[in-house]
């Protein structure tokens, strides 16, 4: 069934679309050219297209391999040889047809492009579109994650900035799109139920002004069998994978393979870290000469221990990290974490030397290699050599980080307690040798004290397992924020060199994600940001967004902030603008933005006024607070005339402040510790203002 190129042949493209119910225009194949005259007879002697059929010609308009418009006999038979012509050129056409298709000339309508590809793991998704010449040219797409129905595809084809081709625009015909959507919808469920089909592209299919579509090429792309991933095994998302991701969360006992009394290197750094915070468990340093390493007893070798640890961090060079490993299965050790780079992460070799490594840890449960580690706050295990993580102190919060970058998770974790946030875990399973992001999701989805999720991931081996791990922690009534890195071509490089791991096809995880639960945020510091604000501010009933300032220069700032983040300025009733108007001086604006003007930022009395008034007004779903330079005592009372309007109202109030920290520190302190999100950017409080619209939208609806 497979072409040369990858694709079915025309020939057996169209016949597919005409199986799978799809109106197609008028065809026939024929293998000379007085049956192309024929053909073309046979058709009423219209205005037809010619195409060259080869199983190994994809992109037939790039090499000649298309005439249009051929209306009478010399341009059929001069076209018809000019197409075998072609076709003979591609030597034999082993499976599937070759020779010129004649096919009826479609009239004249709207060209759409409908896509439906099955991306291996994450599911299926459909493409509509600007068709023809314009699918290139304007780019102009929307892509639906399944299952679809004709109302979601109709809705989709009103969100395309070419819709006014269809509707009417500039004096054209009136035509209803719903025979397109109909013929997605045909499309994805032949697709669905054709276990040999990967994708089909319709382009063009014509929307005629009878309110017929009609397609008029395709290509089909059987499905490849899913490469397999390297040094890793399969998923364990049963019980059993639960319960081994929890040994390194909670230990009784560990042992570091490699510990140091020098905090510069990485054994003496996690040791140190480990005992600084009070870890309650005992703690075994294994080096082969000293007696003592950081004040405890050493031991020279594994087999010494008065014990089997729950877990062994083996804190080696990767040269010495597999017979390490070795031993620690055959002594029944249950869990080991390997810190050490130089594995998949490298290519080839480094690939081998990962599933050698994978396979000597035998029944033990692997974390790593190039791990970073974990913390679990509630049983102060910090199992981690992050420079990221203080030593004093370890804030305890609802924040679960889970990381596929272990520098970029120390990092979050640590501006989360700088925030006052808090964490509640922190997992960094490096090349996932072992166990992974999917296993300990589902082992903190178990966890009522995780308030957020906030994952880092730049590729998942076993999307299924991933996806049903998502769906567990988002279904216990908890936010999960996800920044997907591996965007861009560079971007996809980098990663492969980071994590040794494929990176999957953008489009598809991004909507596979936002299907099975996550929220994803477009910069990094949202994955903390947006968590302050889910974990202190209740949802947001809307997108409706009023704003207060000092100035109306970053009213304009927010109100682009806001939009960009995909809320709208609320539209103020007149009963609202009155009561905001009678608060502030005649000079200042009760339009939203809500400009007091730097005359009333530090009069708390004013800015309680306004605010309570905004608050208030049921046109208002959330306000943002944004203040410029103000500085202490003044900002101090501000602050808590927030605090006290957000105490009493029903929707969030979040703070921008662009000013410098150090003129108003007690204001800031004092709104950490009331639990109130101040912003150092308008931007950054309107993502974090998106998220909670986003969370009260799935509250009210939850997911199918």
């Amino acid at each position: 069934m497979t072409a040369r190129s990858g694709f079915l042949g025309l020939v057996e493209s169209l016949a597919w679309l005409e199986r799978a119910g799809l109106e197609v225009a008028p065809w026939r194949l024929a293998a000379t050219v007085p049956e192309a005259v024929a053909a073309w007879r046979a058709l009423g002697a219209g205005p037809v297209a010619l195409k060259a059929a080869h199983p190994a010609l994809v992109h037939k308009s790039d090499v000649g391999g298309v005439r249009l418009g051929m209306g009478d006999e010399a341009a059929v038979r001069d076209g018809a040889e000019a197409m075998l012509s072609l076709v003979r050129r591609q030597g034999e056409a082993g499976q599937g047809a070759s020779g010129v298709v004649v096919q009826a000339m479609a009239p004249k309508g709207v060209e759409f492009l409908v896509d439906v590809r099955l991306h291996p793991g994450w599911g299926m998704v459909l493409t509509v579109g600007a068709g023809g010449v314009w699918t290139e040219l304007v780019a102009d797409t929307v892509s639906l994650y399944g299952p679809v129905s004709v109302r979601r595809v109709e809705g989709a084809l009103g969100r395309l900035r070419s819709r006014a081709l269809w509707r009417g625009g500039r004096g054209g015909d009136r035509m209803p799109a719903r025979a397109v959507a109909h013929a997605a919808v045909a499309l994805w469920r032949a697709v669905a139920a054709d276990p040999e089909v990967a994708e089909v592209e319709v382009n063009p299919l014509c929307l005629l002004a009878d309110g017929r579509a009609v397609a008029v090429d395709a290509r089909v792309a059987p499905r490849a069998p899913l490469p397999a991933l390297a040094g890793r095994p399969a998923v364990d998302t049963a019980p059993e994978g639960v319960r081994r991701a929890w040994r390194f969360l909670r230990p009784d006992s560990v042992a570091v393979v490699g510990a140091s009394s020098d905090p510069g290197k990485l054994g003496g750094r996690l040791l140190a870290q480990l005992l600084a915070h009070g870890y309650p468990g005992r703690v075994y340093p294994v080096h082969p000469t000293a007696p003592t390493v950081q004040g405890r007893t050493a031991y020279h070798d594994l087999s010494e221990l008065p014990e089997t640890p729950d877990v062994v961090a083996v804190m080696l060079p990767a040269d010495r990290a597999r017979p390490s490993v070795a031993q620690c299965a055959a002594l029944g050790v249950p869990a080991v974490l390997v810190a050490a780079s130089g594995f998949a992460e490298r290519g080839g070799r480094g690939r081998a030397a990962q599933l050698r490594l994978v396979r000597a840890a035998a029944d033990t449960a692997l974390m790593g290699p190039n791990a970073m580690g974990t913390v679990y706050t509630p049983a102060r295990t910090v199992l981690t050599y992050s420079n990221a993580i203080p030593r004093t102190p370890l804030v305890e919060g609802p924040l679960a980080i889970l990381s596929q970058s272990g520098a970029l998770g120390g990092s979050l974790a640590g501006r989360a307690m700088e925030r006052g946030l808090g964490l509640r875990a922190l997992v960094a399973p490096g090349n996932e040798g072992g166990l992974g992001l999917s296993e300990f999701l589902l082992a903190l989805a178990q966890d009522p004290g995780v308030g957020v999720f906030s994952l880092f991931v730049e590729s998942i081996g076993d999307p299924p397992a991933f996806l049903r791990a998502l769906d567990e922690a988002s279904r216990g009534g908890r936010p999960v924020l996800v920044y997907a890195t591996g965007r861009t071509q560079a971007s996809r490089r980098a990663v492969s060199s980071h994590t040794g791991r494929l990176v999957d096809d953008d489009v598809a995880v991004r909507l596979a994600l936002a299907a099975h639960g996550a929220w994803l945020v477009p910069r990094l510091f949202d994955l903390v940001e947006c968590a302050v604000a889910l974990s202190w501010c209740r949802p947001a009933p809307g997108r409706r967004v009023a704003v207060i300032t000092t100035s109306g220069g970053a009213g304009a700032v927010a109100a682009d902030a806001l939009t960009s983040a995909g809320l709208r300025l609320a539209a103020l009733r007149p009963g609202t603008r009155a009561a905001i108007a009678r608060h502030l001086p005649p000079f200042a604006s009760a339009r939203n933005p809500v400009d007091i003007t730097i005359m009333a930022a530090s009069r708390a009395d004013i800015v309680e006024a306004v605010l309570e008034a905004a608050c208030a007004a049921p046109e208002v779903d959330a306000v943002l607070l944004l203040l410029t330079a103000g500085a202490d005592p003044g900002a101090l009372d501000v602050m808590k005339a927030a605090v006290r309007v957000r105490d009493r109202g029903r929707v969030p109030v979040c703070v921008a402040r662009t000013g410098p920290e150090v003129v108003a520190p007690l204001a800031l302190a004092y709104a950490k510790e009331a639990r109130l999100p101040v912003y150092a950017e308008p931007e950054s409080a309107a993502r974090a203002l998106a998220a909670l619209a986003w969370w009260g939208e799935k509250l009210e609806r939850p997911r199918r």
